[in-house]
């Protein structure tokens, strides 16, 4: 699998999980809480993203190279508490979020990478 639709695809994977953790904790009947934690996990991970883009690609006295993968996971995470927004707002769509927390679970587990240090 190409390593940059892996990536895509994990991310909406990951989406898909949020929304099933938003979910259950709307059910539970903590949405708002849930709400909160993905909103502050979402700044903080755009913040983090718009700066490390910003150092990496639009400054002219380039230090270093801030594009790792360090970047990707912010990515990753800032989609997670998106999804847990969403999830939290979507009120009585249980088997729905089951559903696609479901999905994005299967899809984690099947583009993971290989165990590298058994070969």
């Amino acid at each position: 699998m190409d390593e940059r639709f892996r990536v895509v695809v994990r991310w909406a994977a990951l989406i898909l999980l949020g929304l099933g953790a938003g979910g259950l904790a709307w059910w539970v009947g903590v949405g708002s809480f849930a709400v909160l934690g993905g909103a502050v996990i979402a700044l903080v991970c755009c913040v983090f993203v718009g700066a490390s883009i910003w150092a990496t690609y639009l400054r002219t006295d380039r230090q270093g190279d801030l594009a790792g993968p360090g970047l990707f996971r912010a990515v990753s995470l800032g989609f997670f508490g998106a999804g847990v927004i969403v999830g939290a707002l979507t009120v009585g769509a249980i088997a729905a979020i089951a559903i696609a927390a479901a999905a994005g679970l299967i899809v984690l587990l099947l583009t993971r990478e290989a165990d590298r240090s058994a070969s």
